[in-house]
């Protein structure tokens, strides 16, 4: 269940699966096929070449950001890049990025 554009990515590209991939608008696959050999199959911000996802605005002009679409794709990112990204947007927003919502891994005993 693939198609010919997800057959022109490097196995283990995207975080995506094949299906995943037939799920994204027929205007954005041809989009990220053309970002990722714009950005030679790597990382748009390091060089990460594995597990990429595909880096998006969540709060576009066009469209309520929820999904993937022609006007808020960005890029490929690797999931750390695209992290410290949404970090920076949000102090650039002036977004409270307290502690409130982290939560430990660890045991409390």
């Amino acid at each position: 269940m693939s198609d010919d554009l997800w057959d022109r990515l490097p196995s283990g590209f995207l975080k995506s699966t094949p299906k995943g991939w037939m799920r994204l608008d027929r205007n954005v696959r041809p989009l990220v096929v053309e970002l990722a050999s714009a950005q030679k199959f790597k990382c748009a911000f390091c060089d990460q070449a594995k597990g990429l996802i595909i880096e998006h605005d969540h709060w576009p002009e066009r469209g309520s950001g929820d999904k993937l679409t022609i006007y808020n794709v960005r890029g490929l990112a690797c999931s750390r890049c695209n992290w410290h990204l949404g970090m920076y947007e949000a102090d650039a927003r002036g977004d409270y990025r307290g502690w409130d919502d982290a939560y430990s891994r660890r045991s409390t005993s």
